[in-house]
């Protein structure tokens, strides 16, 4: 892996606006009214399969505009998470904290339940925020997923710059916090959850 220390800024939101800095679960609403949890975890996997590949990235549909529209809800994604994650006076963490029961009931209910958080996650999806960041952090993120959009883009497969513990690390965390983000959007909605 490569190593980069970042000024303090760097870490701070670039593709938020300020309502959704001062609110950031309505970019979680905004995430998921464009797909589903697992629509999501597909364009993942497929914008993946296309920076480990040697193809360039299609969408027949959409054309490769597609994938920079999923870069930036990506990143969107990942500045509100860790913005949520350091604000933890932010009343609606307490509505994502659930009990057994609770839990129990959304897992029959819930059509896409994630079932890659373990049980404190599922609990608390806070929980995975610290998983997420720690390992690292969110600029390292943003730096990931742009050479992913390049390498994704070019013709060219194979990155040198990227190496298969980083995709792996990346893909996994963000399959986490895809989840976590998901929980959380869906117990701040109870009302329209099932």
């Amino acid at each position: 892996m490569y190593s980069v220390k970042y000024a303090p800024w760097e870490h701070y939101p670039k593709k938020l606006r300020h309502h959704e800095v001062i609110n950031p679960l309505a970019v979680l609403d905004d995430f998921f009214a464009v797909d589903l949890l697992d629509g999501h975890c597909n364009k993942l996997k497929n914008w993946r399969y296309y920076v480990i590949h040697n193809k360039d990235y299609k969408d027949e549909q959409h054309g490769p505009g597609s994938l920079l529209f999923t870069y930036d809800q990506n990143i969107r994604l990942l500045e509100a998470a860790y913005l949520l994650y350091y604000n933890d006076s932010i009343t609606t963490v307490k509505n994502a904290i659930v009990g057994f029961d609770e839990l129990k009931t959304e897992r029959k209910l819930w059509y896409d339940f994630p079932e890659n958080l373990s049980y404190k996650e599922m609990h608390n999806p806070y929980a995975a925020f610290k998983k997420v960041f720690r390992k690292m952090p969110l600029q390292k993120y943003r730096d990931y997923l742009h050479e992913w959009l390049y390498a994704a883009l070019y013709i060219k497969g194979g990155n040198d710059e990227l190496e298969a513990d980083e995709i792996k690390l990346v893909y996994r965390n963000m399959l986490k916090l895809y989840s976590a983000v998901w929980l959380i959007h869906k117990r701040a909605n109870k009302s329209n959850s099932l």
